[in-house]
């Protein structure tokens, strides 16, 4: 989800790009505090709602990959056609 999701920061909160809650380690004391600071931001509905607006703005279907797909193999074969 690295690529995907911007961590509630307060910057990111206030610049309005935060998508989520991220922690770095698989633990039961960094799930504690995630599961902390989700249930801090769902009580500033304000802050949650722009977190789920953000997090759902972005296009994340397979459309604009399938069209780049598409070009990728049309410029393949044009590329073997040309080549031979």
């Amino acid at each position: 989800l690295v690529d995907s999701v911007t961590h509630a920061s307060p910057s990111a909160l206030e610049t309005g790009v935060a998508t989520g809650v991220m922690f770095d380690h698989f633990d039961a004391p960094t799930l504690s505090w995630a599961l902390d600071f989700a249930r801090d931001l769902y009580a500033r509905p304000d802050q949650l709602a722009g977190v789920i607006r953000a997090g759902m703005a972005p296009d994340f279907s397979w459309h604009r990959s399938g069209l780049e797909y598409e070009r990728l193999y049309r410029q393949a074969i044009d590329d073997l056609n040309g080549a031979s």
